[in-house]
């Protein structure tokens, strides 16, 4: 197919070249300087010449269907993807940025603050219980179950311990749904969970915590062993979750030296 744009005004230089011809021919006629033939093959001649130069034009010009020309050019052009603009990759990259930010934040608030930290992960740092009686560093013993709800919501706050003492001091951890543990539950007279026992460098029961119990209490207890000191807390009873028939231990019981009998 032919672009027609360049061509239609073609037929403009042909029809002013008729008209300067047959002025000629009025001019001749009306001196006698030429007859009508001659004037004809002029015209003609003329008219031949500008079919000449109509073939040209057609010739020179590209075929849109072809693979050569600008039209088909300017449909790849068309039909490519516009470029990114610096709004969207500026966009992206705050994205980016805003991600990254929010991984950092939640990975300060686990391992720093405690947050998202659960029984499994106290279980799989607790050391086995024959070695944290036998290395000479003091221990703190807690039994748990997985069902305890105040076991789960004290586990942060024994982890953030765990952080700050583990160097100094053992931390074990004993599920009373294991029967390997009963003994030890027998000893310690566990009736209610979670129940913390705070042991010196010969496994000697200092001072015992059960319940949910304040996170001031635990630091100046874990402290005080790390220290070689008296406990500060020698026992504390908070609400507690019951497991076997034991009786509830909601009620507070007997109070540190430092309660005043409260």
């Amino acid at each position: 197919m032919h672009s027609l744009a360049v061509c239609k005004a073609r037929p403009v230089q042909a029809i002013s070249s008729s008209s300067h011809a047959r002025q000629g021919a009025l001019v001749a006629r009306s001196s006698g300087a030429a007859p009508r033939s001659t004037i004809r093959q002029r015209a003609v001649y003329t008219g031949s010449r500008m079919r000449e130069r109509s073939h040209k034009c057609f010739a020179e010009l590209p075929d849109a269907s072809s693979g050569d020309g600008a039209p088909a050019e300017s449909q790849k052009e068309t039909s490519a993807p516009p470029p990114a603009t610096a709004s969207d990759s500026g966009g992206n990259s705050t994205v980016a940025i805003g991600s990254v930010a929010a991984g950092i934040v939640l990975f300060a608030v686990t391992r720093l603050g405690g947050g998202g930290i659960g029984l499994e992960q106290l279980a799989a740092n607790s050391i086995p219980l024959d070695t944290a009686l036998s290395n000479g560093h003091p221990t703190v013993v807690e039994f748990y179950a997985d069902w305890c709800e105040v076991c789960r919501e004290m586990a942060p706050s024994v982890y953030d311990l765990e952080g700050k003492y583990g160097s100094e001091v053992n931390f074990v951890m004993l599920n009373i749904d294991n029967t390997k543990w009963t003994p030890e539950v027998a000893e310690y007279g566990v009736g209610g969970i979670p129940h913390l026992e705070f042991l010196d460098d010969a496994g000697e029961s200092q001072a015992t915590v059960i319940g949910r119990i304040p996170a001031e209490v635990l630091d100046g207890n874990v402290a005080a062993l790390a220290q070689r000191k008296p406990l500060p807390f020698a026992r504390r009873v908070g609400e507690a979750s019951t497991f076997g028939g034991a009786p509830p231990t909601s009620v507070r019981g007997p109070s540190d030296p430092r309660a005043h009998g409260n």
